[in-house]
């Protein structure tokens, strides 16, 4: 997704990764992954339900198979989980550059 005029990828795939917090498996969270998953992006999915992140990050991996999407437990409002899913994106992809 390119700006007009402009020559500078905004969604380079190695660049945009989001950590995403959905809410039973719908909301903001999970669109704005499924956005993100479209424009190649890698997506960390979080939330509290582990199921529902993995639901998440199936129908993700499904229509976008070249995007790697993961699911994670976390109740982020526990700092401790929110730094653990942190680490875990930058683990998994190298480095977070996006939260959502």
């Amino acid at each position: 997704m390119t700006g007009a005029g402009s020559s500078v990828d905004l969604y380079d795939p190695r660049i945009i990764i989001a950590l995403s917090v959905l809410l039973e498996y719908r909301g903001i969270g999970l669109e704005s992954s499924i956005l993100f998953a479209q424009e190649g992006a890698n997506v960390l999915l979080v939330d509290i339900n582990i199921a529902n992140a993995e639901k998440g990050a199936a129908l993700i991996t499904a229509r976008y198979p070249n995007v790697k999407a993961i699911a994670t437990k976390a109740d982020v409002g526990k700092e401790a989980d929110v730094k653990a899913a942190v680490e875990k994106a930058v683990k998994e992809f190298g480095r977070l550059d996006v939260m959502v």
